[in-house]
């Protein structure tokens, strides 16, 4: 009978040894499949528990896989400009692809790391301005001292812009004085006429000033002359006074009237002060705006 070479599997022929084979033989085939075995897996010193399907998973693989995961390692270490999302080359320069990680890849919680040796991360790009609530600039970045005693105003166009007049801390006094200008007034020349007239009036006793009256006697004649008596002859005599001296009043009858042009005038200057609050203190924050590095 035939008896091929035993070497490794694919050396074996599954038509060996035939019906007609001697039986003699058979002990040469036993041998040369534990050979093939042994030579196939020669470093298999136990029992192997992959399935079929396991070991599937090799299948087009044409070189050492920890060698292959080496070159990627190092390709992940040496690359300058890493993409996510795309695949892997093993040249050490570079990952191709672009876009993001697929959420497939990323399941269950991502391990916590810190990143105070990670290098060559810009999150802000450099020159980018922000408003740090602190006394000063953080790690990476330069405090920005363009800008003091100014407060922070929200625009909705676009920013970076300044205005104003004064600081926060020194207002502009609001005192200050009111002068009036040098002015005239002016009025009319005028004149006023009028045509009155005093009613009569009588007046009485009560109203006449205290006075007397004088009289001459004659010889033989006894009368009463005023409220005195003459006895004698010949001689003057004077009456006992009489009048109350009294005020009294006319009564006036007529008009007046007004005419004429004319002007009379007055100026002059002044001025009148007003003080005000000089104090202008609004609740604030101490803010810094710092560039990044």
């Amino acid at each position: 009978m035939a008896i091929e070479t035993f070497g490794f599997i694919d050396d074996l022929n599954a038509a060996n040894p035939t019906a007609t084979d001697n039986v003699s033989e058979g002990d040469d085939h036993l041998r040369g499949l534990k050979t093939t075995l042994k030579n196939t897996f020669p470093n298999v010193t136990g029992a192997i528990t992959a399935t079929e399907t396991e070991l599937n998973y090799v299948d087009g693989v044409t070189s050492n896989i920890q060698t292959q995961l080496a070159n990627i390692n190092t390709d992940l270490v040496n690359d300058t400009t890493p993409q996510l999302g795309g695949s892997l080359d093993l040249n050490g320069n570079a990952i191709t692809g672009t876009g993001a990680i697929p959420s497939a890849n990323l399941t269950g919680a991502l391990p916590a790391i810190s990143g105070a040796a990670l290098t060559g991360v810009q999150p802000f790009p450099s020159g980018t301005k922000m408003v740090f609530a602190q006394a000063a600039a953080p790690t990476g970045w330069t405090q920005d001292i363009t800008n003091n005693d100014k407060a922070l105003r929200v625009v909705s166009g676009a920013g970076g812009g300044i205005g104003g007049t004064h600081g926060l801390s020194s207002p502009p006094s609001t005192s200050h004085t009111h002068t009036g200008p040098s002015h005239t007034h002016s009025t009319p020349s005028h004149s006023h006429t009028h045509t009155l007239s005093a009613g009569a009036h009588t007046l009485t006793t009560a109203q006449m000033p205290s006075h007397t009256h004088t009289y001459y006697g004659n010889a033989g004649v006894g009368s009463y002359l005023g409220e005195g008596y003459a006895t004698d002859r010949g001689t003057t005599k004077t009456t006992s006074s009489t009048g109350g001296g009294g005020s009294h009043s006319h009564t006036l009858a007529g008009s007046i009237t007004s005419g004429g042009s004319g002007t009379s005038g007055a100026d002059g200057t002044g001025a009148t002060s007003s003080a005000g609050p000089t104090a202008f203190a609004p609740q604030y924050v101490d803010v810094i705006v710092c560039s990044k590095d």
